[in-house]
């Protein structure tokens, strides 16, 4: 490699480096120390470890003849291994992000990190035996013939959780989790392209770390597009992305649109907050949230609007199938209960507005929903 061509492949990667290290020190930063977060963070650690020893492997290899060859086997054993444990950890962000199977348990993580480990098993053997790569007698890396098989098995966790985010994000009944499928599979996908890049030039360029910068980047977005549009305990998006997305939906209806607008309202919530603690009062509203996103039909959207009231807007062509809607959420919210063994009877309370000539802006259809919800928790009250 020439001595321009070895220059810029330093500064690409002291960038991707530099880029990456202030994501890392934002995560570590970070309140959030749920699984997801930490898995996250994990990524982002092992992929920095394994652009920086792309780094001084480079700076090696244009000083070979003064530097140790174990500290070149060093080098490649941490770059490869930092890599497959950055897929690893990958695979599990997504997984849980997508309520996969091996995100369920602490079992089934184990086991998703066995062909990891024995991964990074055939590249620490490779000192020995050249599979993945090797080090000549000029202290020169060489490609073993399992180079290729070691950067795509490792790339397998990728391309899995990949596929799977993209067929489940056409089976999903929402709006907002289908598009965060979508992104997943788009931001995973994005370093593939890189990697063939990466074998095609021969690593004349490093375009496999800045894939992975490339990606770093977008997931990091996105978790801070979804802290802004998300409410943090249910999961579902919260007032502002309410307001933003009814603007939206009104300013595209015509006159004879469907569109319409769920308040709901958790029935005797302070009596359970009061009664059984703020945690299983966190728990309750958790339940409705996941409910509702069960329940919702297509392309609909659910919300928190504050407190314990959700909304739910989306379109339905007669009234009729607002009512089976809303019918369709009791019972799911019934199943909840027995299936969480909960001492109570966890209920909500709906109020209903559907667009028309005097119902057209957003503080119309709040009006309207909350009257129609008052008006059900009075009736509510005179039955009990």
């Amino acid at each position: 490699m020439s001595s321009a061509a070895s220059f810029l492949y330093i500064e690409v990667n002291l960038l991707c480096v530099l880029i990456c290290g202030v994501i890392l020190i934002r995560c570590l930063r970070s309140i959030d120390k749920r699984r997801k977060a930490r898995y996250f963070c994990s990524m982002t650690i092992c992929f920095e470890i394994n652009f920086l020893c792309d780094l001084v492997w480079r700076i090696i290899d244009n000083h070979h003849a003064s530097t140790p060859i174990s500290l070149n086997y060093l080098i490649n054993c941490l770059y490869f291994s930092a890599g497959t444990l950055g897929c690893y950890f990958w695979f599990m962000y997504a997984e849980i992000s997508q309520g996969g199977w091996a995100s369920r348990r602490q079992r089934n993580a184990w086991l998703v990190l066995l062909p990891a480990l024995g991964l990074i098993g055939i590249t620490i053997a490779s000192c020995r035996t050249g599979w993945v790569f090797s080090i000549d007698e000029n202290n020169r890396y060489l490609r073993g013939p399992l180079h290729l098989w070691q950067l795509g098995l490792s790339f397998a966790y990728v391309l899995l959780t990949s596929a799977k985010a993209l067929c489940k994000a056409f089976q999903k009944k929402h709006f907002e989790r289908r598009m965060e499928l979508l992104s997943l599979a788009a931001f995973m996908l994005l370093p593939l392209g890189f990697v063939l890049l990466q074998v095609i030039y021969l690593g004349q360029v490093p375009t496999l770390c800045m894939g992975y910068t490339v990606t770093l980047l977008v997931v990091y977005l996105n978790i801070l597009d979804q802290r802004i549009t998300i409410d943090p305990l249910t999961q579902v998006y919260n007032r502002e992305q309410m307001v933003r997305y009814l603007s939206h939906k009104l300013r595209s209806a015509g006159e004879d649109s469907s569109l319409f607008l769920l308040m709901l309202d958790a029935d005797n919530f302070k009596h359970i907050n009061d009664r059984y603690g703020h945690m299983e009062g966190d728990s309750a509203l958790i339940r409705i949230a996941e409910t509702l996103r069960r329940t919702a039909p297509r392309n609909a959207f659910v919300g928190r609007y504050g407190g314990d009231e959700f909304v739910v807007i989306g379109n339905a062509a007669t009234p009729a199938q607002i009512r089976s809607l809303c019918q369709q959420i009791h019972l799911a919210l019934q199943q909840a209960n027995a299936d969480a063994l909960v001492p109570y009877q966890l209920d909500v309370s709906i109020g209903c507005a559907i667009q028309h000539p005097g119902c057209v802006t957003i503080p119309d259809f709040i009006r309207a929903a909350d009257a129609d919800l008052y008006k059900t928790k009075r009736e509510k009250k005179q039955r009990s």
